[in-house]
């Protein structure tokens, strides 16, 4: 690239740069002073997000001319499907709340944008699997450097001020005077970044960046090797404690899916040549559909329980996507032959349908509150109370469909009116009868018992998590329970207090007989399993409670251990 054409891109994409920070201010005004309705505004807001990232990561590889067709269509088609799905909700708050638009929106985005830069440099490019990589990478390294020195230019802006101010000059009030020059000069200085890192390109290469996380890929399959070997023999229990097991594995295999990738880099030239990283390779990649599949598997326990959510489904999304990239990385590693180009390959065809997985998302093929709503409308109808069911979630976040859900509800099962009726209205439930406590609270050790006045010590809201937890039936005995047992120093009587949430989880709370004979809550109590704090404890827990199979044990203090897992009072 000449000088010329050096200096004609720092002006193009400086100003770029600043059309789209002009943009964004204009459409955050329009919003703010209600010019355009909340939709119009989000959708607008879509297609020049979209839009302007395409544009600014095409423009320097590709002249402006070419680049201008990929970006409309990508950032036009991204904020029509954005603007089409906020009719699912009342409000677009609502409708961005849930998550998965957001998701569904940079997926598509961050996919489609090496593919358009592919697309527009050779024809044919978007099927050459080196162009794909080396574009990819490069966009990542030129925003991330571009972002970079716009936190520098701002720091420095703060840096210049407090200086200047010793002799009576405020440079960063000059500059932040008005609202659309502090957008305009944001987006000028990230262009101006923009064409210097694209001058040198060659500098900014992710070799480096590539070699470096290389070296992840033996400790994430150690990782991955230790879990899978003590799975079995820890137990299965792990999985069932919410979502939190879900996430991990998902996470891991993400994780290895980039790995594998990395390896096998751009071609035969630049992959993995040492035999022991071929292994490790291969061995990742053999292993990412084990870790979808216990994912799918944890995720299948939640919901037939507690059904489906829209985070459970968003899960299942991703579950899914890497349960399809694993099955294929297994299926082509060991068929063996030429399996790194195989693969290579592969990847190309995920990624197109990956985009189009996404792309359903705001579409009536998938509406994951419509989902949701019609399967907990079903467990109410099936189930004698509405224990379990979300019925907040379903009235105030899970848009048209949920709302229509609970007005069926109403409909179908008019002795759930009353408690629909507040839910709606957000009015809190009647203070717990601890009469009713008492009467559902299963009490161990076997023997022991509790009255109604040794519960009066309680809160309202500790009250009320007792008696929302004893209408979930678990394992055929209700979702709350107390523990006796001399777990510290105190001279008085404590117990440990178990409630199940709708989520399925254990709430705990550390409690003590006062003078009255009233309890009242003194401490918290952590849970660890194998020597590590976990977040969350399954409900399967009480069943095991009434199978009698909780001890007390000495830790650093008495403890508490059922079922594997150790629970610290903390007071």
């Amino acid at each position: 690239m000449t000088q010329d054409n050096d200096r004609t891109l720092y002006v193009m994409l400086t100003a770029l740069g600043a059309l789209a920070g002009l943009c964004g201010w204009a459409l955050i005004e329009a919003g703010s002073r209600g010019l355009r309705p909340d939709r119009d505004i989000l959708g607008l807001s879509g297609v020049a997000f979209a839009g302007f990232a395409v544009l600014l990561a095409l423009v320097g590889p590709a002249p402006l001319r070419r680049a201008v067709v990929p970006s409309l269509a990508i950032g036009g088609g991204l904020g029509m499907m954005f603007w089409l799905g906020s009719f699912r909700h009342a409000h677009v708050e609502g409708y961005l709340a849930l998550g998965y638009p957001l998701a569904a929106y940079a997926s598509v985005l961050l996919v489609s944008t090496p593919f358009a830069a592919a697309a527009i440099e050779r024809r044919g490019g978007w099927r050459d699997y080196a162009r794909l990589f080396d574009h990819s990478w490069r966009i990542l390294i030129r925003y991330a450097g571009a972002a970079l020195f716009v936190a520098l230019f701002w720091a420095l802006v703060l840096l210049s001020d407090a200086l200047l101010q010793i002799v009576g000059l405020a440079l960063f009030d000059v500059l932040t005077a008005t609202d659309w020059f502090v957008a305009m000069l944001t987006g000028a200085v990230f262009g101006l970044a923009l064409a210097v890192t694209n001058a040198l390109s060659a500098m900014m290469a992710p070799d480096l960046l590539l070699r470096l996380l290389r070296l992840l890929a033996p400790v994430v399959l150690t990782v991955v090797a230790v879990f899978l070997v003590m799975l079995p023999v820890r137990g299965w229990d792990g999985l069932l404690a919410g979502l939190s097991p879900a996430a991990s594995l998902i996470a891991f295999a993400f994780a290895a899916i980039t790995l594998v990738t990395i390896a096998l880099d751009r071609g035969p030239e630049r992959e993995v040549s040492g035999q022991g990283m071929r292994m490790v390779t291969a061995a990742l990649a053999v292993a990412t559909p084990v870790l979808a599949g216990l994912a799918l598997w944890a995720i299948a326990l939640r919901v037939g329980q507690y059904g489906w959510t829209p985070a459970r489904l968003i899960a299942t999304a991703l579950a899914g996507v890497s349960a399809a990239h694993g099955l294929a990385y297994a299926v082509i590693v060991l068929w063996r032959s030429r399996w790194p180009e195989r693969l290579r390959q592969a990847n190309i065809w995920l990624s197109l349908a990956t985009v189009l997985f996404a792309l359903s998302w705001f579409t009536p093929l998938i509406h994951p509150e419509q989902i949701a709503a019609r399967d907990q409308l079903q467990r109410a109808l099936q189930q004698t109370d509405a224990s379990g069911i979300p019925l907040r979630a379903m009235a105030q976040d899970w848009g048209v469909a949920g709302a229509r859900s609970v007005a069926a509800l109403r409909t179908e099962r008019p002795d759930l009116v009353a408690e629909i009726e507040r839910t709606m209205t957000g009015r809190r439930q009647p203070i717990a009868d601890v009469e009713d406590i008492a009467a559902q609270l299963a009490v161990y050790p076997v023997g022991r018992s509790v009255m109604p006045d040794n519960l009066e010590g309680l809160s309202i809201f500790l009250r009320q998590e007792l008696a929302s937890g004893c209408r979930i039936d678990v394992q055929g005995v209700p979702g709350c329970a107390l523990y006796f047992g001399e777990f510290g120093a105190a001279e008085t009587e404590q117990a440990i207090l178990f409630a199940v949430d709708e989520d399925g989880d254990v709430r705990l709370w550390l409690v003590a007989r006062n003078p009255d004979g009233q309890f009242e809550h003194i401490g918290r109590v952590a849970t660890i399993n194998d020597d590590a704090a976990i977040s969350s404890v399954p409900a399967s827990v009480l069943g095991r409670l009434r199978e009698g199979e909780a001890v007390i044990a000495p830790s650093t203090r008495k403890s508490l251990f059922l079922g594997g897992i150790e629970f610290f009072p903390i007071n």
